[in-house]
């Protein structure tokens, strides 16, 4: 009875590491900042463009305080 109860154990512990996982693999993510000027500023390079970038950087790397995330409560039923 003890082996069964472990090997339950186990396979709830198991079982419970691959959701995680999963769970991780299927999150998005959206890139930093920094991240999305650096790939805009190589594409700019890659086709020969002339990019001022001083407008976009401020843009991308100001905080953002209008975005913030808002939590609705749906009406109880």
């Amino acid at each position: 009875m003890m082996i069964l109860f472990l090997l339950q154990r186990s396979y709830k512990a198991q079982n419970q590491k691959e959701k995680k996982s999963l769970k991780r693999e299927l999150n998005i993510h959206v890139p930093a900042a920094y991240v999305k000027l650096n790939l805009l500023k190589e594409i700019a390079e890659e086709n020969e463009l002339d990019w001022d970038t001083t407008a976009s950087e401020t843009e991308l790397l100001k905080p953002h305080e209008d975005l913030l995330v808002c939590w609705f409560v749906s009406p109880a039923w």
